[in-house]
């Protein structure tokens, strides 16, 4: 990028200075990450700007109709899927949580820590001969197939897209949505958040679950019924839930302790939140930034040579 720009780093504690930066400095080309709300309020003065980059796979922190008004070009990793077939780090973690879950590592850490060397309130559920349901099968859903069948597991598949089970292996069982949810000891959600997606995990769907089933969600906050959710923890209905992704994390005022998921897990809940860290890992960084700079490049080019 240093070859064909000036490159300015920001520095700013806020969406104001960020604003600010972006106005002082006349930029075109915002690389933003899922952290930052682009909208209006954020964009509003900043008259020079032409492309937002994002090395996202999905664009929910992203008003794409404001972009759209504005005539502003939205580059993001969910175009160059085929880049990045290699990356499998959220995968990795979705895994992690459903372990942490599983054997209530969270909880049985906390009290270590406080000095009590007890287990029997650690009481956890094996992974051998289990059921797992997978929620989209795309490169992650595919990976967290392979772990589960490493672990001894039966794997079922759901996914809207029926041409992800071309090549399906024959270990695994492509299924309805309904069928996967009633069926499941452990369920793992890998789709994007659209209009077709969100609440896909709604209340009716979490009471058909299996009484003492694991939940983990690595896709995106608003694909959960969140407040369900907690409450068939509460219940006992569910084992446990994992969560890398909260409802609302992308507003403005975003404030993760008054989640509902956080909340739980503050209160002694079997719930495991991390804050959107599945694709924060040294290879995937290193991947996805150079990729979408790569192509971002390429867009930038092609727009230049059109216009001259």
């Amino acid at each position: 990028l240093s070859s064909e720009f000036t490159v300015f780093k920001s520095a700013a504690n806020d969406r104001k200075a960020l604003s600010d930066e972006i106005v002082n400095n006349r930029i075109e080309v915002l690389f933003c990450n899922l952290a930052t709300k682009i909208d209006a309020l954020l964009l509003n003065d900043a008259s020079e700007l032409k492309f937002v980059v994002s090395p996202t796979t999905g664009l929910s922190h992203v008003d794409l109709e404001y972009l759209k008004e504005r005539s502003i070009t939205c580059v993001y990793l969910g175009q160059i899927k085929s880049e990045i077939s290699s990356v499998f780090a959220t995968a990795e973690l979705a895994w992690a949580l459903l372990l942490a879950v599983a054997r209530k590592m969270s909880l049985a850490a906390m009290s270590t820590q406080s000095g009590d060397w007890r287990r029997e309130n650690f009481f956890g559920v094996s992974l051998s001969n289990k059921v797992i349901g997978i929620i989209g099968f795309g490169r992650l859903g595919r990976r967290v197939a392979e772990y589960a069948l490493s672990f001894g597991m039966t794997v079922l598949a759901y996914d809207s897209d029926q041409k992800v089970f071309a090549d399906l292996d024959k270990s695994i069982v492509q299924c309805k949505l309904e069928y996967l949810i009633l069926n499941s000891d452990f369920v793992s959600i890998h789709i994007p958040l659209n209009d077709d997606t969100e609440n896909l995990i709604s209340r009716e769907r979490i009471d058909l679950l299996r009484d003492g089933a694991v939940l983990i969600n690595t896709s995106r906050g608003e694909v959960v019924d969140e407040g369900a959710l907690v409450d068939a923890v509460k219940s006992g209905k569910l084992f446990g839930v994992g969560a890398d992704v909260l409802q609302n994390e992308n507003d403005n005022n975003f404030d993760a302790s008054k989640s509902d998921l956080v909340q739980a897990a503050n209160n002694g809940y079997n719930v495991v939140v991390t804050p959107h860290i599945g694709g924060w890992t040294d290879d995937a960084v290193r991947v996805t930034r150079r990729v979408i700079a790569e192509e971002f490049m390429k867009i930038y080019n092609e727009n230049k040579s059109a216009t001259t």
